[in-house]
């Protein structure tokens, strides 16, 4: 929840929205991106219910998923095309169009570390962005 709550600008304490772009390759290119508001877009009554209710309907251990590769099914029209992705695409949680549509930022986490990747129209990571470790 520490990662979904910096993405809505709520950050904790201990880990300050400057410490979040302390490894960042470009700082520029992250806050421009808007990520990481400065200021929470939503009320802190509203991130307390949406925790709430995360923590009321998770489940204590989640199942690992196995899936099947003749299961999945690619959508008629489309070609799959897969990044050289070297590790980087671990428990995506966030999809978003960069600004000049040209690029895909790609949030996601490994362990106790959040990550954005910014995935170019080449099909490369251009950079990759890692947030500090959750407390």
């Amino acid at each position: 929840m520490p990662l979904m709550g910096r993405l809505f600008g709520i950050y904790k304490p201990e880990v300050p929205r400057d410490e979040i772009f302390k490894e960042a390759i470009d700082r520029k290119a992250v806050e421009k991106g808007g990520i990481f508001p400065e200021k929470p877009t939503i009320s802190s009554e509203d991130w307390q219910k949406i925790k709430n209710f995360y923590l009321f309907h998770a489940p204590k251990r989640l199942n690992q998923t196995n899936w099947e590769e003749d299961k999945i099914t690619l959508l008629e029209g489309f070609d799959l095309i897969e990044p050289e992705e070297d590790g980087k695409l671990s428990n995506i949680t966030f999809l978003k169009a960069g600004p000049d549509h040209s690029s895909i930022y790609v949030r996601g986490s490994s362990g106790d570390r959040g990550s954005v990747s910014i995935l170019n129209k080449e099909n490369n990571f251009e950079e990759v962005y890692f947030s500090p470790r959750t407390a």
